[in-house]
Order: structure tokens, then sequence, then C-alpha cells
């Protein structure tokens, strides 16, 4: 067993203290955070995105990323999130087999964002 230094013990007196003069708004913002039941909402299987173009082997799709927000979790509350054409998750882009796809990304968000596929 490993001796508690003063300074750690302070640290966590003081973090204590500063959770019991939080206001009440600060506790509610807590218990948004408080563990849920996992799977109480069935994951929603986003729209198929259709090509806006299919031209010498190669389908064209344009996407748009917005805000939106979805009821993630059982109840009434929605989640504020950056979507693409107002879903999450989603939409799925199926390719022909041997086709090329290209995805143009048309940004609505008020920030610049970079996407990983």
């Amino acid at each position: 067993m490993s001796m508690q230094s003063r300074r750690d013990f302070l640290k966590v007196a003081l973090a204590g203290g500063a959770a019991l003069a939080l206001p009440r708004p600060a506790l509610a913002l807590a218990d948004a955070f408080a563990p849920v039941e996992p799977f109480q909402v069935p994951l929603r299987i986003p729209p198929v995105l259709t090509p806006v173009r299919k031209a010498g082997g190669r389908d064209y799709f344009v996407t748009t990323m917005r805000p939106a927000r979805p009821r993630l979790l059982k109840g009434k509350r929605r989640t504020p999130v950056w979507s693409f054409d107002g879903t999450f998750p989603g939409p799925t882009i199926k390719v022909t087999r041997g086709h090329e796809a290209i995805v143009r990304r048309v940004n609505e968000l008020d920030v610049p964002v970079t996407i990983h596929l």
C-alpha cells in the first residue's frame, strides 16, 4: 500500500469541496453524463445515399454537413451533433463493384472540418 502525500490529499479535498460548492445547474450537467443503460434505443439504419450522377464508371455523390439534434438516448432529450444530410449515423454510400466513387462534401457548419473516411 503506497502512502498518500499531503499534496495529493489536499488536491482530493479541494476537488471534493469545490464539487459541494457547485451551483445546481452544474450538478444537473453532471447528471447528463451519468451512466445509462446500454442499447435502450435501437441503432437507426441510415438511408442509402443516391448518386447524383453515374458516368464513365464513376458514381458521383453529394452530401451536406450540417448541425442536427437526433434522439440518441431513451427519453425526450436530443443531442446536438454534426451530421451528414441531417441524419445520424449516415448516410450509407453503396457503390457498384468496379466503379469509382466521387463524394463531394458541402460544409454548412460554422467551422472548417476534416473528414476521415
